[in-house]
């Protein structure tokens, strides 16, 4: 398999010019193993389509552990994000669009979302694309395909009017500002994890502890993530 079948089956997430540039010209036109192929697209693609395209291969049948095989045995440039990009993969994004949003979401501190999550509250409201269960938002990559027609508008404004009546924040993107804008994407993700913040946890401190280095994004950087004095001021406002 050749790394332009690869991004055929998913829908061209990089252009090839871009594929041609990031792998060269020899590796973007042989036919290589599937193991091979997947591991010059997570060490030579942009870090967003590196994911959506770890994201498709256990969609398509590749095991988690033969995925993280191929990234540990990495080595060279590219071969941090290669480990980063296949502990961040999961079969559970239906599409790029949503592997992207995620991804973006990966660069933000304080976030820390999950795919494809049913919110109960006490009864079923939804399975939004991804969740903060802590921060208690909800994240819909709402393309006009799925979303476009009447009854699908219908279905989402139920669900989305749910999930904010029970103390949820939906955030709804389109797929131009993914895949297109994603620093503004990024810019509203930290956004709104200080303003949700203030909401949730206004009595209590918090303190950002660093982690790891990330590989996600244009460039490194710390990932840090917020651990909270009182667990449950964090999931709802205080009653007071």
């Amino acid at each position: 398999m050749s790394v332009v079948e690869v991004l055929e089956q998913l829908g061209g997430v990089a252009s090839r010019a871009e594929l041609v540039r990031c792998c060269g010209r020899r590796s973007f036109d042989r036919a290589t193993a599937p193991s091979r192929t997947l591991l010059d697209c997570l060490r030579n693609l942009p870090a967003l389509d590196a994911l959506a395209v770890a994201d498709s291969a256990l969609r398509s049948g590749f095991s988690r552990s033969e995925l993280l095989a191929v990234a540990r045995e990495a080595r060279g440039p590219g071969s941090g994000q290669a480990r980063e990009v296949a502990h961040l993969a999961t079969p559970l994004a239906a599409n790029p669009f949503e592997s992207g949003l995620r991804g973006i979401a990966a660069r933000v501190d304080g976030l820390t979302v999950r795919p494809q999550v049913p919110v109960h509250d006490p009864g079923f409201l939804g399975r939004p694309d991804l969740v903060d269960e802590r921060l208690r938002i909800a994240f819909e990559a709402d393309s006009f395909q799925w979303h476009g027609g009447r009854a699908a508008l219908t279905a989402d404004a139920r669900r989305y009017n749910a999930l904010v009546v029970h103390g949820w924040l939906v955030l709804r993107f389109c797929w131009e500002d993914v895949m297109c804008r994603p620093d503004e994407v990024e810019a509203t993700l930290r956004a709104v994890v200080e303003v949700r913040t203030d909401q949730l946890c206004v009595s209590c401190r918090a303190r950002v502890m660093p982690t790891r280095l990330s590989a996600i994004g244009p460039l490194s950087y710390e990932r840090r993530y917020i651990t909270w004095v009182s667990a449950s001021a964090c999931v709802k406002p205080s009653p007071e």
